[in-house]
């Protein structure tokens, strides 16, 4: 199976992250997901801030990145 067929299969999937500091971002680089009930896009991101744990599921196949900062 190649990649990009892997990657749409796992729409609408889901993941937590604990987060060791509460703090950290989460930049969209591909795709749509939903972290914590709120929709992000391609080119979005979000800081967090005194979060304990991160829920993401994608809406459309998606590439993001989790940065857990002190």
């Amino acid at each position: 199976m190649r990649k990009s067929e892997e990657r749409g299969r796992t729409a609408g999937r889901g993941v937590a992250h604990s987060l060791a500091r509460r703090g950290g971002g989460l930049p969209v680089a591909r795709g749509a997901v939903r972290a914590n009930g709120h929709e992000l896009c391609e080119g979005d991101g979000a800081a967090l801030a005194e979060e304990r744990t991160i829920r993401m599921g994608g809406v459309a196949a998606a590439e993001l990145l989790v940065f857990d900062l002190p």
